[in-house]
């Protein structure tokens, strides 16, 4: 079984517009290498302008403490806040289904006031 997640940085355009591209890049980097050392993921990438998908092996429960730490350590050391949706596999999908799962799930997430996780 893997957990896949996508994320979002909650009003990134707005954090930009704010304090400049400069910083907003700043924070992109900060931000991969939190998620990178927290989730210690078989896959993390950038996806799309201000999201990242990752791969973790496991199930949600066996995972949910490191991503709730990078939704706590992404508001305390970054100032930011993130969404995140997240959607446990154990058969071979195609991984389009799994995309379009997590953006709805990332969508949920968002609509209930972001800075939240929403797990199917």
């Amino acid at each position: 079984m893997v957990t896949y997640g996508l994320i979002d940085i909650d009003d990134f355009t707005t954090y930009n517009q704010i304090n400049g591209f400069e910083k907003g890049n700043d924070i992109l980097v900060k931000f991969l290498e939190l998620g990178e050392n927290i989730l210690k993921p078989k896959i993390w990438t950038k996806f799309g302008s201000d999201e990242y998908l990752f791969v973790i092996n496991g199930s949600f429960n066996d995972n949910n403490s490191s991503i709730l730490e990078l939704l706590k350590r992404s508001e305390d050391f970054l100032n930011i806040t993130i969404s995140i949706g997240v959607s446990e596999q154990i058969v071979d999908v195609e991984i389009r289904e799994v995309i379009n799962l997590l953006k709805v799930n990332l969508l949920t997430a968002k609509a209930h006031g972001k800075n939240k996780i929403c797990v199917t």
